[in-house]
């Protein structure tokens, strides 16, 4: 986030009051923050945007769900986005994908008020040939390559949006 803040033009850029490796806090008083994704890793603060990656891959994922859910609910417009290569059919990130894909409306919106984005591998330039496909099942195996990037579908990055206020965006 630092480094990214950084590389902005000077006109994008609002005054910082303070940086560190793991916080970025502004003169406004907002903040961009990294948490430990277990249990209690944003509880007590007041979080509008949630960003958890490679949830799939979670230790506790429902423990880190429940426990933190409830702290973006409450927040009048606040959003989640969840991104995650698949680890099997199991687990929050695979529920919030299929219950995303369940009765999606007008909107592409499913049951469970989630966006599923997929980027299939083949979108990457560098891996969209047949030499990075056979180069990679012989360095890790067909399976392998299947779940981390074809999964059975098609997807390699998986990305799960949700405005809890029913706004998608």
């Amino acid at each position: 986030v630092n480094l990214s803040f950084e590389r902005l033009p000077t006109f994008l850029k609002k005054p910082v009051k303070s940086m560190s490796k793991q916080n970025l806090e502004f003169e406004d008083l907002t903040e961009i923050f990294a948490a430990a994704s277990d249990g209690s890793g944003i509880r007590g603060r007041s979080v509008t945007d949630l960003y958890w990656d490679e949830a799939a891959f979670t230790n506790n994922d429902n423990e880190f769900w429940e426990s933190n859910y409830p702290v973006i609910a409450s927040g009048k417009t606040s959003r989640i986005i969840v991104t995650s290569t698949p680890n099997g059919a199991k687990g929050v990130f695979y529920n919030l994908y299929k219950g995303g894909l369940e009765d999606i409306d007008e909107s592409g919106v499913g049951k469970n008020k989630f966006k599923v984005l997929e980027v299939p591998y083949t979108r990457v330039p560098k891996y969209n040939n047949e030499e990075f496909r056979l180069d990679t099942i012989a360095r890790v195996s067909q399976d392998t390559f299947e779940e981390e990037f074809a999964s059975d579908t098609g997807e390699s990055n998986l990305t799960l949006k949700c405005d809890v206020t029913n706004e998608i965006f």
